[in-house]
């Protein structure tokens, strides 16, 4: 009987699968940036979204590059609150539609997974670090300005973009 592999995060075909899907993502955003016209945001968001989640399934626990401390400590605490902010904005509800709304929903989400390390909870997590709460906080805060200075250069829908 023939068994299939265990899913280990950093094992080799992890990693190929990941440099495939990041190699079809930029074959993507070529073709998009080739053809002269700007996508909507929500193919924008959709495209960080995978590519944290990506970071996030490849990048595992036993990470030895450089920033070691960095990169298995807060990357994800920075990158996650980001794409959840951003993804909750290509959203039609009105109140999703609300910068400060979205920040302190995703802020909130954050402290409440850390609050509950702290009371042993293992949600998301399971060591407890006071930091990770300005690591929510500065995730938010870089979306938030990559969404104004950034996002808002492109149309919300595919109608807008056609004009």
């Amino acid at each position: 009987m023939h068994r299939l592999p265990t899913l280990k995060r950093n094992d080799g075909w992890a990693i190929q699968l990941g440099k495939k899907a990041v190699a079809a993502l930029a074959s993507f955003l070529r073709k998009v940036i080739m053809s002269g016209t700007l996508p909507p945001r929500k193919v924008i968001v959709v495209c960080i979204a995978l590519a944290v989640g990506l970071l996030h399934f490849v990048k595992g626990p036993s990470y030895h590059g450089p920033f070691r401390h960095f990169v298995n400590g807060y990357l994800i605490d920075i990158l996650l609150p980001f794409a959840m902010y951003l993804v909750l904005g290509v959203g039609e509800h009105t109140l999703l539609r609300s910068r400060v709304f979205r920040g302190i929903l995703v802020f909130a989400v954050g402290a409440v997974t850390e609050t509950m390390q702290y009371f042993g909870v293992p949600i998301f997590g399971r060591t407890f670090d006071l930091l990770d709460y300005v690591m929510f906080g500065l995730g938010v805060a870089l979306a938030m300005i990559f969404e104004k200075v950034v996002l808002s250069r492109f149309p919300r829908s595919m109608r807008s973009s056609t004009r």
